[in-house]
């Protein structure tokens, strides 16, 4: 979700973000982040449900110095347009592929949150020679329960009140004071004009789970790793059976662990990359 800071880390350092814009892809305006050496190894994070590319604020800085790290604003989220087309995971793994090539980028390593990382994962399984490894943070669709409640509560009401019931059930216990901030953050990213469409991308998120059952890791070619927030009440932690080998799994967070716990998980970024 779109969160501009945690009271418990430190902001970056003073370096700017600045947002670019392209109208290269047919979908319409695409918002992104280009940081780093354009010839270097690229990293592509893709946000997950009613969030957008500032929620890696706090892992883009310190991967820039060895990679090219690319944040991109899906479609309806952001400042990117709002076609979406059916929200299928199709529709939106052939958007990213697409933004990817309007990018210059050959190949990724994909990092994906949620929604993100379902997209992600569903890039690598069509698009597999794009992909050279993927990093998924509290993957959506990948059986199991999906609680939607609090969400769509907020996208229906739309309401301070209801905002803070939902980040409430997004944070884990060590970051529950930083509700009120993830609430405002939340009424920002779903204005009135995007809540339909936003609840066309959460429904279909929904479906994903009961129709493809528990996902089957032995068939995903491309090296990858989960990361997971032991303390998730959105998309709680699958039984280790229906996980991967590498697996960290964090205790006192919740469904944002690149925003609860930043360090911890560009770290495992990092360690990751560094052993492929």
């Amino acid at each position: 979700m779109t969160v501009l800071s945690v009271p418990s880390v430190p902001r970056p350092a003073s370096r700017r973000l600045a947002l670019s814009r392209s109208e290269a892809h047919s979908c319409g305006t695409m918002s992104y982040l280009d940081l780093g050496d354009k010839a270097a190894p690229a990293i592509v994070f893709v946000h997950g449900f009613a969030a957008d590319l500032l929620t890696w604020s706090f892992c883009l800085i310190p991967l820039a110095a060895r990679y090219r790290v690319v944040a991109i604003d899906l479609p309806a989220h952001g400042r990117s347009a709002d076609a979406a087309g059916d929200c299928s995971l199709g529709f939106m793994a052939g958007w990213l592929s697409e933004a990817l090539d309007v990018l210059g980028i050959e190949m990724a390593h994909l990092v994906g949150h949620s929604m993100g990382g379902r997209i992600s994962l569903s890039m690598a399984e069509a698009h597999a020679k794009q992909v050279i490894s993927l990093t998924l943070i509290s993957p959506a669709g990948m059986g199991g329960r999906f609680d939607r409640g609090a969400l769509e509560g907020f996208l229906i009401e739309g309401d301070q009140a209801s905002a803070r019931r939902a980040a409430a059930q997004l944070l884990g216990p060590q970051s529950q004071s930083s509700v009120d901030a993830l609430a405002a953050s939340l009424q920002a990213a779903a204005p009135p004009a995007r809540r339909d469409i936003l609840l066309r991308f959460l429904r279909r998120i929904d479906a994903a789970h009961p129709s493809m059952g528990w996902y089957d890791w032995r068939g995903l070619s491309v090296p990858h790793q989960v990361i997971w927030g032991r303390s998730d009440r959105v998309i709680p932690l699958p039984p280790p059976q229906h996980l991967p080998a590498r697996l960290h799994a964090l205790d006192g967070v919740g469904h944002l662990p690149h925003i609860e716990m930043p360090g911890r998980v560009t770290g495992l970024i990092t360690e990751f990359l560094n052993e492929l």
